[in-house]
């Protein structure tokens, strides 16, 4: 039962209990302070850890590139003066010792030189190595295999710069590629074409085979970057060392300092506030605290705030009471419902209810399954606080009574739904009322409809009769008279399904739905009612769209609208004229249109509104029910189309179907 004073809710005994267990404003002042502190010496950190990596992989390319400089002036002196000088001196030699490796072989003299200088500096290490080296020490390995395929795939690469970690340390490469010269094919060339004492030191079988501007080797230098990578990290945590305990230190200095000028007036000023939110302090006569600061300032704010709060819940009293009073005077129910369906304010009424056990009010939790498949108010309730729209339904209770339930949203000041108005009405009464005058006037529909059959039925069995006629005349002709038996049963199914459309106002019978061809259906009903069309002195004219859509129809039904529709057409035109019959697709609205129009006398602009009206005719008596046009418009709706009619007195009519195609 909802309460009767909304005001009467206090704060718990124990939120005074709490108060202890939470963690201090100081506390998280200082935290915070200490953590920005902290983050800015993990960044300094960071940063100075990616700077200072970047300057040592920066200083050990410029140490890699100098070293390499040394290697290729050194090459180029025994390329262009020292070899040239020794072959001049050893020719004067016999053949075999014409070449001296330790003084015309680059490898060797490069080799020699930057051994000597990785003995006094072993923080990197030059190699000139090749697949077949005469020297198997020159070898290369699977790195510089890789490196080989890279530069034979990119002969355009004149180096290669990059960091490999090698037995857990890391590494800064420069690699170099070596193309034959001209010069270079006196020894790398063919073996013919070789000193004699090379050939005789190394044999004819490494080294040799070379052509000019082919890849015979790599130059590759490698400097260690573990010293400078170790130093770095060092500095590193050096740094977050410092900050850590100068962050620690200010923590100290904050809490300390935040306890005493601050959290303790605070706390002060707490437990007054939780004082006159329990009631142990009346509302009007606030805290006791005048310090000259802020907190006194805060306290001064509170003291005034409280006043005028006191006013305000006065004031609330005196509305909530009046509001009772407007509600308890209005005699249907009403209730403001939670989301839990417990009732928050009721009227007499609603109180009523409850109180005689009605289905329709709330106060329970929603039972979402029921076995009689029929719906509780907490189902609908859920539903509005779910969309958060206004529902209106009516509905059939446990009772059998029917009701009418409206449901209106009460948003929060985030607009969200927090409550919902919950208003009641017993239409059980007009119910009954309303189903006793459609009962009296289906009686009266099902009556005009059995006098009407017959004229609905005449067409059909006119059509039979004209075929029959045809059959007698073709007798002799036994292939025909099978073809017209055929014609004679079709028309008597079709008899039967004008009979069951007109029956199907009074009772649904299902509709049985494949894929059908609208155009062969079109010409299907025109085969049936030319000749009777013609005899009239109407002529024909169709314009069928041959990329119409297959379409998904009660064939039977369908051939029944576009039979009525043309019927209504003939019986326009007593004098003769001409009715067409058009098929379109229209692509962006994905869906077909059929359209029949005649030249007749058109329909007066007082009854267009009304041509759709079941029993609706201008016929004289005995003519037509006026149901031909409802019952197409029925049969329309069943397959989500839509039919309309545009018509003028004396210019004809222009019926068009719109049909979806899926």
């Amino acid at each position: 039962m909802p309460s009767s004073d909304p005001f009467s809710k206090t704060v718990p005994k124990d939120k005074e209990s709490d108060l202890p267990t939470r963690l201090r404003l100081g506390t998280r002042y200082a935290l915070t302070t200490g953590g920005i502190v902290l983050a800015f010496f993990l960044c300094l950190a960071l940063l100075s850890y990616v700077y200072l990596r970047q300057k040592a992989i920066e200083e050990t390319r410029a140490k890699a590139l100098v070293v390499f400089a040394i290697t290729d002036g050194i090459g180029a002196y025994v390329t262009e003066t020292l070899r040239p000088r020794m072959f001049d001196l050893l020719n004067l030699l016999p053949a075999e010792g014409r070449f001296v490796a330790e003084a015309m072989s680059t490898t060797r003299i490069k080799h020699g030189i930057m051994d000597h200088l990785t003995g006094e500096h072993p923080e990197f290490t030059y190699r000139r190595v090749s697949v077949h080296p005469r020297n198997p020490q020159n070898r290369a390995d699977d790195f510089h295999k890789g490196m080989f395929q890279f530069f034979s795939k990119s002969p355009q690469r004149i180096s290669w710069q990059g960091i490999r970690e090698i037995r857990g340390e890391k590494y800064y490469f420069i690699l170099k590629p070596i193309f034959a010269r001209e010069e270079c094919l006196r020894c790398h060339g063919e073996p013919k074409d070789a000193p004699a004492g090379l050939i005789d030191q190394y044999g004819s079988e490494a080294g040799f085979g070379h052509k000019t501007g082919e890849l015979m080797g790599i130059e590759s230098i490698s400097f260690s970057l573990h010293p400078a990578f170790s130093a770095i990290n060092q500095a590193t945590l050096n740094i977050l060392a410092v900050g850590s305990i100068l962050t620690a230190i200010l923590f100290l200095a904050i809490e300390g300092s935040f306890l005493r000028l601050v959290s303790q007036p605070l706390r002060s000023l707490s437990r007054s506030f939780i004082a006159i939110a329990q009631g142990d302090k009346p509302l009007r006569r606030g805290v006791d605290i005048s310090t000259p600061d802020e907190i006194g300032e805060l306290a001064e704010s509170f003291n005034l705030l409280a006043s005028r709060l006191a006013d305000a819940q006065d004031s609330l009293k005196y509305n909530a009471g009046l509001l009772q009073s407007v509600l308890n005077g209005i005699t249907d129910p009403i209730a403001l419902v939670n989301r839990d369906c417990s009732l928050s304010v009721i009227n007499h009424a609603y109180q009523e209810w409850i109180g005689r056990g009605s289905p329709a009010v709330l106060g329970g939790p929603c039972h979402p399954a029921h076995e009689d498949g029929t719906l509780c108010p907490a189902c609908l309730l859920e539903e509005v606080f779910v969309k958060g729209k206004a529902l209106s339904q009516e509905w059939r209770g446990t009772d059998g009574r029917y009701y009418e339930t409206r449901l209106y949203p009460v948003r929060d000041e985030t607009g969200a739904v927090s409550q919902v108005v919950h208003s009641l009405r017993d239409t059980t009464t007009e119910r009954d009322a309303e189903e006793r005058m459609h009962n009296a006037e289906k009686l009266a529909s099902i009556g005009q409809l059995s006098a009407g059959i017959a004229h609905e039925i005449n067409n059909p069995l006119g059509v039979i009769h004209c075929y029959t006629r045809l059959l007698k005349r073709s007798l002799a002709r036994d292939g025909n008279a099978l073809s017209d038996l055929a014609v004679i049963e079709k028309h008597i199914q079709s008899c039967k399904q004008i009979v069951d459309g007109l029956l199907s106002f009074a009772r649904r019978e299902k509709t049985e739905k494949r894929e059908t061809d609208l155009n062969a259906l079109a010409l299907e009903v025109l085969a049936m009612v030319k000749k009777q069309l013609e005899k009239t002195g109407i002529s024909i004219e169709t314009r069928l769209d041959p990329g119409l859509p297959r379409l998904i129809l009660d064939e039977g039904k369908m051939k029944q609208v576009l039979l009525n529709l043309l019927l209504n057409a003939a019986q326009a035109m007593p004098e003769g004229g001409v009715v067409s019959i058009q098929t379109a697709w229209d692509s962006a609205s994905s869906r077909v249109e059929l359209k029949v129009e005649d030249s007749g006398i058109g329909i007066p602009e007082e009854h267009i509104h009304r041509i759709f009206d079941p029993f609706f005719t201008t016929k004289r008596p005995g003519e037509g029910t006026g149901l031909g046009l409802s019952v197409s418009f029925g049969i329309v709706k069943e397959h989500s189309g839509d039919i309309a009619v545009r018509s003028s007195p004396g210019k004809g009519s222009l019926f068009t179907v719109s049909l979806p195609v899926n």
